[in-house]
């Protein structure tokens, strides 16, 4: 069918134009309304023609108003392809998809844009339910490719693209996908970069909620990611999944403020293995709670995890060992300033996989660890060279800190209502200095066998430790080989015999200046 003509603009757009171009010149934009192209937006009738129309007209820089909370029906993708400066205005009204094999909105080569209180709703239990063999309906709801500043026409340099208080829900794949348009796909840029989304939500979606891919400079503020994916079969299913193909790059991104929560996968995943690099990522200020395969995922480079709230886990991860899970493909990774609390999951809250370098876990605040589930950890560091510094921990149930690596570094950490071992170093040349550990949660929690610090290697050091036992039976610093020394531990309460234990002899080990002193110990109140 052909498209009719709804050039037409309304005397007040009319208005509108004539006073901006006296007042600014030609760059005054128009503004047009849906419902003059023919749009019922009625819930019922089928208006993908003239929406496609209207995108179409404007799409040169003018704004598109659609009308105020109402639902316009679509079956086939709607496209804006070599856009820049339009302004897509969506007043709260919701694009319905009503068939499958089809995209939702496609933007591809466009500048300088905005889209403003707009939902795509993909309708994945109609158009593509669960129970569907068909993969061809599996399409994103928002696609974008190849969004710049850089105006290809002319080479001028235009403002950043916007997606403001947009909502993707119930995609068959993917909420809102961004990614390069390589040469592959047609086109020249290689990716997509200087996007915001302010405000923006992706819920109820089946693969993902949001991908970021073959992009630069992209910011999340703020929004709402949740309940995404369902089953083993759609996996990622993560909230927001940063990742790549072979041959492309990632970087640059900020997640900031956002929520996400009850997502089948982790709440971010940043990297995929074996593909192309995720490089230079920040996810700060926001809240995870209830994502079944833990909060975030890392496989990439120069990740910051700062000021974010970690809290009611308690479902255990069916594939993975931790809540932040720190993989051996990542490089320079901080986990700073957070909170974690209210987990019962039986895994640790963040592990660190063996590979894994330079990453430092600091000044984060750990409370109700796995305190029923007898099991996991605070921190797992199977990597060598880890710093563990800084960090609150209370009412633990099975360890704080515990590396398996070698050469790692737990100092300044404080640990209180713990019930079972609180430093546990497994391999050579760990350095636990200056922590501050006890009293135990209650009398009988913490079993006579397991010891405050624990560690297992030759060399490094055990100094400057406060450590507090609530039973003389229980063990202090239980040494299985040689440290290079033991110095200035102050020891309270601890077994007479074994609040300093050489399990193979003192060998080489220097020992000096440690205090050990019997007071009445009150259990810690979680």
């Amino acid at each position: 069918m052909a498209r009719r003509d709804h050039g037409r603009r309304t005397i007040g757009a009319i208005c509108v134009a004539m006073w901006l171009l006296a007042a600014g010149g030609a760059s005054a934009q128009t503004t047009y309304y849906l419902t003059d192209f023919g749009a019922q937006c009625d819930g019922t009738t089928n208006d993908w023609e003239d929406i496609q129309d209207a995108l179409d007209t404007v799409k040169g820089g003018d704004i598109l108003e659609f009308p105020a909370g109402q639902t316009c029906l679509f079956d086939q993708t709607l496209s804006i392809d070599d856009g820049i400066g339009f302004v897509l205005e969506g007043n709260g009204a919701t694009l319905l998809l009503t068939a499958g094999s089809t995209q939702g909105l496609t933007i591809f080569r466009s500048h300088g844009y905005t889209i403003r209180n707009l939902t795509l709703d993909g309708n994945r239990e109609v158009v593509c339910p669960p129970s569907s063999t068909d993969d061809t309906c599996w399409k994103d709801l928002l696609l974008i490719r190849g969004s710049t500043r850089q105006n290809p026409a002319n080479d001028e340099v235009v403002e950043a693209s916007v997606l403001s208080n947009v909502t993707a829900l119930r995609s068959a794949r993917a909420g809102i996908r961004i990614r390069g348009f390589t040469m592959a796909h047609g086109g020249e840029n290689n990716s997509t970069t200087d996007l915001t989304l302010t405000a923006c939500s992706a819920l109820e979606n089946q693969i993902n909620g949001v991908v970021i891919g073959a992009a630069e400079r992209i910011d999340v503020l703020g929004g709402t990611f949740a309940e995404t994916g369902s089953s083993l079969e759609l996996l990622p299913g993560a909230g927001i999944d940063v990742e790549n193909e072979s041959g492309e790059s990632v970087g640059e991104i900020l997640i900031s403020g956002a929520t996400l929560r009850d997502n089948y996968g982790n709440g971010v995943q940043l990297g995929q293995s074996g593909t192309g690099e995720t490089d230079d990522v920040t996810v700060t200020g926001s809240t995870f709670s209830g994502n079944l395969r833990g909060a975030v995922r890392v496989r990439a480079t120069n990740i910051t995890i700062e000021d974010n709230t970690f809290e009611d886990f308690d479902e255990a991860s069916f594939d993975q060992e931790g809540s932040i899970n720190v993989f051996p493909e990542a490089d320079t990774v901080t986990i700073d300033d957070n909170v974690f609390r209210r987990f019962s999951t039986g895994q640790p809250v963040i592990h660190v996989d063996s590979g894994a370098e330079d990453v430092v876990i600091s000044n984060n605040s750990f409370d109700d660890i796995n305190v029923t589930a007898g099991t996991g950890a605070a921190i797992y560091d199977e990597s060598d060279g880890g710093t563990i510094t800084g960090n609150d921990f209370h009412d633990l149930g099975y360890r704080g800190a515990w590396s398996a690596g070698a050469a790692t570094t737990i100092t300044g950490n404080t640990f209180s209502c713990m019930r079972g071992n609180a430093i546990w170093a497994g391999d050579d040349d760990a350095v636990i200095d200056d922590n501050v550990l006890g009293p135990p949660a209650a009398a009988g929690t913490m079993a006579a066998a397991d010891a405050v610090i624990r560690a297992r290697g030759d060399g490094g050091s055990v100094n400057g430790n406060t450590l507090v036992c609530l039973g003389t039976t229980q063990r202090g610093i239980v040494l299985d080989e040689n440290p290079d020394e033991v110095k200035d531990n102050d020891v309270t309460n601890c077994d007479p015999s074994r609040w300093l234990q050489f399990l193979s002899g003192q060998g080489s080990t220097v020992v000096s200046g440690n205090v050990r002193t019997t007071a009445t110990v009150t259990a810690c109140t979680p």
